[in-house]
């Protein structure tokens, strides 16, 4: 910019109508207008994150950017552009994240690609027809895909991610099953070799429960640690995996706590489970039999 600054963008070429039919608003400033063309003042439109990014705090109508991809996309002569508005943030695609979004006239670029946009109202297919009859009435060796609604393309774009995620959360649940059954063996395991300590401790008159949270307490200890380390390998992991996850972040706490909860309660459930029939144990027949 002006001041010697730089920043990244997305740069997209838009029409004068294209943030009326995208439900953009116009927070300050003007939109394009047909007037805007190769005759007249390079002009540009930010987003309101590139706004602020650029304003520090102050306003940014009037200030002048230099887009770098203005001469690779063959424009007109490279120069400063002025910033004539600011509108509202969008996601350019379903997993955009980053709000940082300059929109220059279509009339001020020349590009071998375009799309068009209709509101979901318009007779879509009459429209394309019209294209269709426009673009190869000026070149016609120019191919126009057919139409496609954003819908099925959003679906589309989340196709893999949304398939990654399901074998992700498949092989989740059969790790937990897994560890659960593991924590349960090990717990029976650790009662059938103190059932003798057992009999001996009802023998004296210690009550079910405190046997059973004899071996609880033992086993929140190693859930406790297992956890900790879990949550912590889950956010480095996170972070690998942060484009295939729309809207949670690698240290996202709320879901890391619910994912934390549920574990724990389900290993604190496998190592009761055994306690619990070990605490119903006839003493007498224990001591008998040994």
């Amino acid at each position: 910019m002006s001041g010697g600054a730089e920043g990244t963008a997305a740069v997209n070429a838009v029409s004068a109508r294209y943030f009326e039919v995208a439900d953009m608003s116009l927070r300050v400033g003007r939109t394009f207008t047909d007037g805007d063309d190769l005759q007249s003042e390079r002009v540009a439109i930010v987003s309101e994150t590139f706004a602020r990014a650029l304003g520090k705090g102050g306003s940014v109508i009037g200030q002048r950017i230099r887009i770098g991809s203005d001469t690779d996309q063959g424009a007109a002569p490279p120069g400063w552009r002025t910033i004539v508005g600011v509108v509202s943030d969008v996601r350019e695609t379903r997993r955009d994240a980053d709000f940082r979004d300059v929109y220059l006239p279509v009339t001020q670029m020349a590009g071998r690609y375009a799309s068009v946009f209709a509101t979901p109202g318009s007779d879509v297919q009459g429209w394309h027809q019209r294209v269709r009859t426009i673009a190869r009435e000026i070149n016609p060796g120019v191919e126009i895909g057919p139409p496609v609604a954003l819908a099925d393309g959003a679906r589309q774009e989340l196709a893999a991610p949304r398939f990654l995620r399901s074998v992700l959360a498949g092989l989740a649940t059969l790790a937990l099953g897994i560890a659960l059954l593991g924590i349960y063996g090990v717990t029976a395991y650790a009662v059938e070799q103190r059932r003798r300590e057992i009999a001996v401790r009802s023998a004296l008159g210690a009550p079910a429960r405190s046997i059973t949270a004899l071996f609880l307490r033992q086993g929140t200890r190693v859930v406790a640690i297992g956890v900790a380390i879990g949550a912590l390998g889950a956010i480095w992991l996170g972070r690998l995996l942060e484009n295939q996850v729309f809207g949670v972040t690698p240290a996202d706490m709320g879901t890391l706590a619910a994912t934390a909860a549920f574990v724990a309660a389900g290993c604190l459930a496998a190592t009761w489970l055994p306690s619990r029939l070990a605490a119903r144990v006839d003493s007498a027949d224990v001591l008998r039999s040994e």
